[in-house]
């Protein structure tokens, strides 16, 4: 799997442009607005200003009020450049962080021995640098299909989630009403 940065407002483009949210917005990583399709981006090399477009696969479930983040490497379009810019995400990205480590691949009875045994996620999101992304909003779907909404603390935390076995838990940037 291939991970991306998420944009932000003010990241800058391969031209050298300034990415701009388009509206109203109100989902946030380390206090920078999120970025979607038809988001706008200054261009300094023609003198237009373009609009942003998702280039590559995604997540159908991955959007703010039904549009697609804009992420690393994505598109502007609409300029008069031949070659349209891309975004150049600025560090925004989620480290996630698992209390139950990693090992070797188990045998069959070391993993039904797991199965029963009681895990705890904890999510930490970063930017770049490590620095914690305190006060933003997310949503993680456990295993059962529920979702739970929150706000990470002053260290970029989320909650924890309990689950029963190794399973796994989504989590989204904003607050989602499906994923």
């Amino acid at each position: 799997m291939t991970y991306r940065l998420y944009a932000v407002e003010g990241d800058l483009t391969t031209k050298g442009g300034y990415c701009i949210v388009n509206g109203h917005r109100t989902s946030t990583i380390c206090g920078k607005y999120v970025l979607v399709e038809g988001d706008l981006a200054t261009c300094p090399a023609c003198g237009q200003q373009g609009y942003l477009m998702c280039d590559g696969s995604r997540h159908p479930s991955d959007t703010i009020e039904g549009k697609h983040h804009i992420l690393d490497n994505d598109l502007v379009m609409g300029c008069a450049c031949p070659i349209p810019p891309r975004v150049i995400a600025g560090g925004q990205t989620i480290a996630g962080q698992d209390n139950t480590g990693f090992g070797s691949t188990p045998d069959a009875a070391s993993q039904a021995a797991q199965q029963t045994k009681q895990y705890d996620k904890q999510f930490t999101l970063t930017d770049a640098n490590g620095t914690p992304c305190a006060d933003t909003y997310y949503t993680a779907k456990l295993p059962d299909g529920s979702l739970v909404t929150g706000v990470t603390d002053s260290e970029g935390k989320t909650d924890r989630f309990p689950t029963q076995g190794a399973q796994k838990v989504a989590l989204y940037i904003g607050h989602r009403e499906n994923v």
